[in-house]
């Protein structure tokens, strides 16, 4: 059997082995099952959005001193696997301008489920459309909202 130098000594190349499969299998263990998920998510499609919209229907995000964002609340929820797209209907609410409504589109991943709760990681808003806004300030909405939209969000879907 060959043997491996390290900074301790020496170990055998079949102890590393071991323990790099080891370590491998328990980060497999770990991610989430992307097919139960999909099937799940899908199954209970109507009890997500309920819930996920108790959470954030309502809440307003302050852009600067004359523009809010409210979220009115999510249109729909797409799932693919563990990759999950929300369309939201929201408004923006200025004090000069008329008011803009319109859909963002939220792109995110399913990191947790354990039959009982659902947690959603690294939101990215994908696409703005607001009425009475042009297409830069859409794009600056884009990059404001990247920056402040939680990491995670987790709901209870027993």
């Amino acid at each position: 059997m060959k043997i491996m130098k390290t900074f301790g000594g020496t170990i055998p190349k079949l102890f590393t082995l071991a323990l790099t499969l080891l370590f491998a299998s328990q980060e497999i263990q770990a991610q989430v099952d992307c097919c139960n998920v999909h099937c799940v998510a899908n199954q209970n499609i109507g009890v997500i959005q309920t819930l996920l919209n108790n959470q954030v229907a309502g809440a307003e995000f302050r852009i600067n001193r004359r523009k809010q964002v409210r979220i009115n609340g999510i249109q729909s929820i797409t799932v693919s696997g563990c990759e999950v797209s929300l369309r939201i209907d929201v408004t923006l609410r200025r004090r000069i301008r008329r008011n803009a409504r319109g859909v963002i589109v939220v792109s995110t991943r399913i990191t947790a489920f354990d039959g009982t709760s659902l947690c959603l990681a690294d939101p990215e808003l994908d696409r703005v459309n607001l009425s009475r806004t042009l297409r830069i300030g859409e794009r600056f909405y884009q990059w404001i909202a990247n920056i402040v939209i939680p990491e995670t969000i987790c709901v209870n879907v027993s």
